[in-house]
């Protein structure tokens, strides 16, 4: 069982009730996946996310599930993200100030190319060898079956790094081929040239989930900031971390250690770590909330943490918990998590993890008394949505449980866990395409869980696709050698 994932979210599904209520995926149901489309769907818009139809200057705010044509232009503002599908195989997670643009394939029938003007996204694909092609200000790039980093500096320096599988990168001056683990650069004025070895958790960390810890409460902010910030406290206290995002003032400098503590928190809620933890430097070193923070960021990249062994806050005990988690210490973390809301019973976040790990250790009723006391202190929250999709699962409410993530993702749609519950749902109601690609989306955005990768890879096998789901499971495996999940998969493939 997964509960633990390291530098990743950590998962919180008791392995027996997901096997038992969603067990069309321990099956080697073998059904022909539909067949696949090329259209460019924008599956999730964070924050401000505009698109400029083919032929036109202006800019427009891009909803959800909005279908972008040839030529199409779109682009992402500070402190927002995306997730674009370019086909059923290939997803494309987005990171702020980042513009590119749709163009046609250079072989009709294969997906659309992505050619990136600036920013960094994060390309997953299981497309046929060289389907899938891209492009930049100074180079072009045919990815074939692999997971790539990619990103142009307002310059069109070019940096590509590669996850797994392999690339072809040229321009008019040269060429580099890359395989799984190696980078390359281009320069203007230069060919492609090998740079050193990467560490994918460092280059990706814009993609890792971090959710609510920080308890409003305990932040100290004096009385002209939480009339200024008013808009914004109000929906953080309502769970919804990212509207909290989008009100905060837009220019606005904090001065406090308090304002920067409470920026540094959206910060990490909308993936920008570097951001966050530079905003950090500047406050006190004997701030608690502070190292309450900071071990959140070394719990989910598992890094060695910074804060006391005994926490005086709920914000820190809530920090502990995750922490603790990515150690494996899961009862510790349990005890951590019920001292945060014992040391303020009002914490919404707090209730929401209690309910988590009270599900992990497949406790139903103490999670769903725990969770009632979360969604009412905090009815927005996208962890706790997500969570009471799981517990109608655990019941059987597979419509039930459809809702709830479907609300879940409206709220936040970086939260893996709300699209791998819906995928579980959609492949045990039928609809087997639909629900890989839901597990698909789940593995963009947080690649580095092993647990997606395992149900990805028995998505893949139930549509009789062995060699995509022996690469998943492959990666599942290697990122986790201790999660039974990958191992009990790939034998149903034998």
């Amino acid at each position: 069982m997964e509960i633990l994932l390291r530098a990743k979210l950590p998962f919180l599904i008791w392995f027996s009730v997901i096997t038992s209520t969603l067990c069309v995926m321990a099956q080697p149901a073998f059904v022909a996946p539909s067949t696949s489309t090329n259209d460019v769907v924008l599956l999730s818009a964070e924050g401000k996310v505009q698109v400029a139809h083919a032929g036109s200057a202006q800019w427009d705010p891009a909803s959800t599930n909005l279908v972008l044509q040839l030529g199409d232009r779109l682009r992402t503002g500070l402190r927002s993200r995306a997730v674009v599908r370019f086909s059923n195989l290939s997803v494309v997670r987005v990171n702020e100030l980042t513009t590119f643009l749709i163009q046609p394939p250079s072989v009709a029938g294969k997906p659309s190319k992505l050619d990136l003007e600036k920013g960094s996204t994060y390309f997953l694909s299981r497309e046929r060898p060289s389907d899938v092609e891209f492009n930049t200000p100074l180079s072009s790039g045919a990815i074939r079956g692999t997971e790539f980093h990619l990103f142009v500096a307002e310059n069109g320096r070019t940096v590509v790094t590669l996850v797994d599988g392999a690339l072809s990168l040229s321009n008019n001056m040269g060429s580099a081929d890359l395989m799984s683990g190696e980078e390359a650069a281009v320069e203007p004025g230069q060919g492609p040239v090998k740079t050193a070895g990467i560490n994918a958790a460092n280059i990706i960390q814009w993609c890792l989930y971090y959710p609510g810890v920080l308890n409003l409460d305990e932040a100290g902010l004096n009385g002209m900031e939480q009339q200024e910030l008013a808009a914004s406290l109000a929906n953080y206290r309502q769970g919804d971390l990212l509207k909290a995002m989008a009100e905060y003032p837009a220019g606005r400098v904090p001065q406090s250690d308090a304002e920067k503590i409470y920026l540094a928190a959206l910060l990490l809620s909308v993936g920008q770590v570097e951001q966050s933890e530079a905003l950090l430097d500047s406050v006190s070193k004997e701030s608690p909330l502070r190292h309450a923070l900071l071990e959140l960021v070394a719990a989910v990249k598992f890094q060695t943490g910074t804060l006391p062994a005994d926490p005086n806050t709920s914000t820190g005990w809530l920090a502990e918990s995750y922490y603790l988690q990515s150690r494996s210490r899961l009862d510790e973390a349990l005890v951590s998590a019920r001292k945060s809301v014992v040391k303020s019973p009002a914490f919404g976040f707090g209730w929401a993890r209690v309910a988590e790990l009270e599900f992990g250790f497949g406790r139903i009723a103490a999670a769903r008394d725990a969770l009632e006391k979360s969604l009412t202190l905090s009815p927005r929250n996208a962890e706790a949505a997500s969570l009471q999709g799981f517990l109608f699962a655990a019941q059987n409410q597979f419509s039930a449980a459809r809702r709830q993530f479907d609300a879940a993702i409206a709220l936040d749609a970086a939260l893996g866990n709300a699209w791998l519950g819906r995928g579980l749902v959609r492949i045990h109601s039928g609809e087997s395409e639909g629900g890989r690609r839901d597990l698909q989306v789940a593995a963009t955005l947080e690649p580095q869980r092993a647990l997606l990768r395992s149900y990805l890879g028995k998505a893949f096998g139930n549509a009789a696709d062995n060699k995509h789901a022996r690469k998943e499971l492959d990666l599942a495996r290697k990122l986790d050698a201790g999660d039974p999940t990958a191992w009990l998969y790939a034998a149903l493939l034998d």
